[in-house]
């Protein structure tokens, strides 16, 4: 497990590296599972509400 800035940014399970990437304001904007995209987010401007995630 890591960590960055109290942000989970990667675990290992069963083999497989997951890693959370974090946009400025701390919003997870994406996630992969051994370095292919699982789901991404979107937000509005300036910390505002999720508008989309895509899997």
């Amino acid at each position: 497990m890591s960590q960055d800035r109290d942000r989970l940014t990667k675990i290992t399970h069963n083999g497989f590296d997951y890693t959370f990437a974090y946009d400025g304001f701390g919003n997870r904007k994406s996630v992969s599972i051994a370095g292919k995209a699982a789901v991404s987010h979107d937000y509005k401007a300036k910390n505002g509400n999720l508008l989309k995630s895509t899997y």
